[in-house]
């Protein structure tokens, strides 16, 4: 009878975490909750109850999630495809080393699965190691050549490592697999303009327009794309067909506002946001470019009602609340900054801008743990820019932390070594020089435009698309 018993409450249990599972997986969390707490009561150690209430945990920002889920990984059966769905609920839980452990797992007992290779491979990317990703996609690669998503994985990391010329043979490939995907498209045209071959960096994005939305919005994408890349040449280009196309398009002004800033022409730019203004009043974007522009003027004072009414019409814009910030900060009001670049972040945690702008006035506030953990967070999202290894290594050489600051600024002389004077001081620091205030330069506060509405024409996406993450163990194109 006890055995009975034992088997029904089993039976039960697994019932309530599937359940459990459909709640999670639908964004509720709380009574996921309580059915995985439910199922974890009728049996401890149920591998299903434990890492449910770990992934649960995960989303409320429980610190005892690490216990379930080491739990749920020592009591599952050593069996690959149940570690590859785990490893997909750590991607889909942004937990990356994780995940990685879990792929690794499924690897010991099946090498040659080339999805679970590319699965690693996109958790290291995520982590930022971008060379032990192009090891894993080139293991996929090898088990299986004609995965085009594979090679384009593999072109995204070499970019990251800035080897553009291999990246591009990837790029190629990818196309010569998939020839119909803009994305594909989009990374051949983002490396051309790394490599400074504009004209058919240009040629290529004028064939994705023509065969995606050959518009107005088209063009000022297309514009947007170069510019995020460098091209501003290419941009101009875009922007000015965009005007002659239609010459009262707001957005249109506003990408030509937008290109007119990257050539440090604000005071012709402020001439087209001002027009884009006048041309549709009601759209948050018209405004949110005219004090953009302002800023750069340095006249933030004139910025914020522009700021004001673009929030006004779209309070949740992460790039405006920073710019806000950054206008703040010109006014000399640190403490009213935080509280837009602090808004930016729960808006959009990877703003790479918001955080760094929190280090800098908490640096300045000699609030150093605080600022370290903002900086910190900063180089997670982006690892390639040097701004935040730089105002670390700051912070590291003030509180005399003298061998994280050599780290740092090493690692900022490999990005940029013209950025801050960065070689000299790693020079000055390592013959055991104190830095003065006087060496140092000043904090930058960036003005952002990373998130601008693009419009019809869907730009590149991210390498990998948590909320869509596929842990299939055929060879199913993944996103």
């Amino acid at each position: 009878m006890r055995g009975d018993r034992k088997t029904r409450s089993d039976h039960k249990a697994s019932k309530l975490c599937r359940r459990g599972m459909t709640l999670y997986k639908a964004g509720n969390h709380k009574k996921a909750f309580k059915l995985f707490k439910d199922a974890h009561t009728l049996h401890a150690k149920s591998a299903d109850a434990n890492w449910g209430l770990g992934l649960v945990l995960l989303q409320l920002n429980a610190d005892k999630a690490a216990k379930y889920l080491n739990r749920a990984i020592k009591m599952v059966p050593e069996d690959p495809n149940r570690y590859l769905v785990m490893g997909g609920d750590m991607m889909n839980a942004k937990q990356f080393g994780r995940a990685a452990d879990l792929f690794d797992r499924t690897l010991k007992l099946a090498p040659n699965n080339p999805n679970t290779h590319f699965n690693k491979g996109a958790a290291l990317y995520n982590m930022g190691d971008y060379k032990g990703a192009i090891a894993s996609f080139d293991r996929a690669i090898k088990l299986n050549p004609e995965a085009p998503l594979f090679h384009y994985q593999k072109g995204r990391a070499l970019a990251k490592c800035k080897m553009y010329a291999e990246a591009l043979q990837c790029s190629q490939k990818t196309l010569q697999l998939e020839p119909g995907d803009m994305d594909y498209h989009y990374l051949k045209a983002e490396l051309l303009i790394h490599l400074g071959r504009d004209e058919q960096a240009l040629t290529a994005l004028r064939r994705i327009v023509q065969t995606d939305s050959d518009t107005v919005d088209g063009r000022c994408n297309a514009a947007l794309f170069a510019i995020d890349y460098g091209g501003k040449s290419i941009a101009n280009t875009f922007a000015d067909e965009a005007l002659e196309m239609d010459p009262r398009s707001a957005y249109a002004h506003c990408i030509k506002s937008t290109v007119l800033v990257e050539y440090d022409k604000n005071k012709e730019a402020l001439h087209y946001a001002t027009e884009a203004v006048r041309l549709d009043p009601n759209d948050p974007y018209t405004h949110y470019c005219k004090g953009t522009v302002l800023t750069n003027l340095g006249r933030p004072e004139e910025a914020m009602p522009y700021f004001d009414t673009s929030l006004d019409l779209n309070p949740d814009n992460a790039s405006t609340c920073h710019n806000k910030g950054v206008a703040l900060i010109n006014m000399d009001n640190k403490h009213e900054a935080m509280k837009y670049f602090i808004k930016a972040i729960k808006l959009n945690t990877k703003h790479f801008h918001a955080h760094t702008a929190m280090g800098h006035i908490l640096k300045r506030l000699k609030r150093y743990d605080e600022a370290i953990a903002y900086l910190e967070s900063a180089k997670e999202i982006d690892p390639t820019r040097p701004e935040s290894w730089y105002s670390l290594a700051m912070i590291h050489a003030e509180t005399k932390e003298v061998n994280k600051a050599i780290h740092e600024l090493t690692t900022v002389v490999k990005i940029d070594p013209e950025y801050g004077n960065s070689a000299k001081i790693l020079d000055e620091i390592k013959k055991r020089i104190s830095v003065t205030r006087r060496e140092a330069p000043k904090d930058e506060f960036s003005i952002d435009r990373d998130q601008t509405p693009r419009r019809g024409t869907r730009l590149s996406k991210n390498a990998w698309s948590y909320q869509n993450f596929s842990y299939s163990t055929d060879n199913k194109k993944h996103s």
